[in-house]
């Protein structure tokens, strides 16, 4: 889980884009642009990692919408 309600101001795609993705899921979103996975991007984001979910709390990736014709 991360907390990104600062990083929201400074995203440089737009707050909005993650705003869209509130409260879920972020999987679809994020695999749309391959550069999230880039180790400077992963490592921005260990800054607002605030905890870890209960595999109970997962939500099957398979089970996810596609979002690649958005």
């Amino acid at each position: 889980m991360y907390d990104l309600s600062e990083f929201v101001k400074v995203h440089p795609g737009g707050g909005e884009k993650l705003i869209m993705a509130k409260g879920e899921p972020i999987e679809p979103w994020w695999n749309m642009y391959s550069f999230h996975k880039e180790e400077a991007i992963l490592s921005l984001l260990a800054q607002y990692k605030i905890g870890i979910l209960h595999p109970d709390d997962r939500i099957d990736e398979l089970k996810l919408p596609d979002m690649s014709t958005i």
